[in-house]
């Protein structure tokens, strides 16, 4: 679900997904902006060819070499599943302890939810 504050800026990049055929993903460098540029392309149901800019640093020299050498969107198909493993496991995790410690809480008189996680 698209939050509110977003939905204008999330129309204006789903009209923009249908016209073209290539996307390049240009998100930070890690598992959690991989899993966000996949999963906002799954959710407009592209179905063109993905791209990777690989940015590990922001100066001239570092910005040239990244838009001369895009990778193929294979190249970063694992950091993404790992990201995706590390949401589940996240959310596993905390909805799991957060049941326990509420329960724990609550024997111990303390009323209210104890959430745990990130």
């Amino acid at each position: 679900e698209v939050k509110k504050d977003g939905r204008a800026q999330f129309s204006v990049i789903n009209r923009l997904l249908k016209q073209v055929d290539e996307v390049v993903i240009a998100t930070d460098a890690d598992r959690e902006g991989e899993v966000i540029a996949r999963e906002l392309l799954e959710y407009c149901c592209f179905q063109g060819r993905v791209f990777r800019l690989w940015l590990s640093a922001l100066d001239d020299a570092s910005i040239r070499n990244a838009l001369a050498n895009i990778w193929p969107s294979e190249k970063t198909e694992a950091l993404y599943r790992a990201g995706v493993g590390r949401g589940r496991a996240d959310w596993v995790i905390g909805m799991n302890l957060t049941r326990l410690y509420t329960l724990k809480a609550r024997e111990a008189g303390i009323s209210g939810v104890m959430s745990v996680g990130r």
